[in-house]
């Protein structure tokens, strides 16, 4: 098996461009999956992935070698993020919600092998184990890109109601996919 650039935690990472690209090479596409899981937008997602390798790219003298590449450029598309939305007026992902989903991606940066059509399989599966008001939520949010309001209009909720719903939903699947033997 090849030694990855963020493996072998090279001592002049800092200055080596090579290294850099590699690292972009690496982690672009959890990154930016990460991106979309919280922007819900492909365009802004690319933004968010683009404007944080830029940054990373241009503070990687103060990147400490000891720790995780992942989990920083991930601290830094998130800071991104958050820019964003206050820019922008949105309603942002609940700061639980954030840390869950960081927690979430960090421990796949750690898996050796990851299996995606496995991951994506598992989570289709709990997917339709919930019941059909939750179904129907995710897919008002995640297929349709429906706002929480506009959600909450069809289904004869409050935003916050959905909101909330959403995070509750979002916290099931993730506690599932842990621990699939308490589910089966």
């Amino acid at each position: 098996m090849e030694t990855s650039v963020l493996n072998a935690r090279s001592p002049d990472i800092t200055a080596d461009h090579k290294a850099f690209e590699i690292l972009v090479r690496e982690h672009y596409t959890r990154l930016h999956a990460y991106a979309y899981t919280l922007a819900r937008d492909e365009s802004t997602a690319d933004d968010l992935v683009q404007d944080s390798f830029i940054t990373a790219y241009k503070k990687m003298s103060s990147f400490d070698t000891s720790r995780d590449f992942g989990s920083w450029i991930r601290g830094i598309l998130r800071y991104k993020y958050l820019q964003h939305v206050e820019k922008n007026r949105e309603i942002c992902m609940e700061s639980a919600s954030l840390d869950f989903l960081e927690a979430r991606y960090a421990s796949l940066d750690e898996a050796e092998q990851l299996d995606h059509h496995n991951i994506f399989n598992i989570m289709a599966q709990h997917i339709q184990g919930l019941d059909c008001d939750s179904r129907k939520i995710l897919e008002l949010f995640y297929y349709q890109k429906k706002k929480t309001h506009e959600i909450g209009q069809i289904l004869g909720l409050s935003a916050a109601a959905v909101r909330k719903r959403m995070e509750r939903i979002r916290l099931s699947i993730f506690r599932s996919m842990e621990c699939p033997a308490k589910t089966g």
